[in-house]
């Protein structure tokens, strides 16, 4: 999805009204790096007051939600912690009680100064999880 829109412009501003130069910064390097999960532009973004959601178009679930906090963001994802790659105790994963992900779902805190890259990496396998499961079909 072509996140240079009026309306995603409109749904930044309001999110991020009032939060920390730092933390803004933080949202606007993750960001376009989620929206570029995929050449294809096949990620929906949608804002609400407090966070941003990610899903993947033709997907019924979404795959990535950004709460934005005053000093961190909160990152939750559609795949529960023990499916993760990776050195996970690293970022400080988290087990959130959802909605949407009754056995739970991963989550963890992103800090100005954090590892957006690593980040981004656990963000990526949450994509690829909804795309290639369960989540996929409409």
């Amino acid at each position: 999805m072509k996140a240079d829109n009026q309306g995603a412009r409109d749904g930044v501003a309001q999110l991020l009204l009032g939060k920390p130069t730092d933390i803004k910064t933080l949202f606007n390097q993750l960001r376009p790096r989620i929206l570029g999960l995929t050449d294809a532009g096949d990620i929906k973004e949608r804002f609400t007051i407090g966070y941003s959601s990610y899903k993947a178009i033709g997907c019924r679930c979404i795959f990535c939600f950004v709460d934005v906090r005053e000093r961190f963001l909160t990152v939750k994802l559609d795949i529960r912690p023990d499916q993760l790659d990776g050195r996970a105790g690293s970022i400080g994963i988290r087990e959130y009680k959802v909605y949407w992900r009754p056995e739970g779902s991963a989550g963890f805190r992103l800090s100005p100064g954090g590892d957006v890259g690593y980040a981004l990496s656990l963000i990526k396998q949450a994509y690829e999880s909804v795309v290639g499961g369960a989540g996929s079909s409409v």
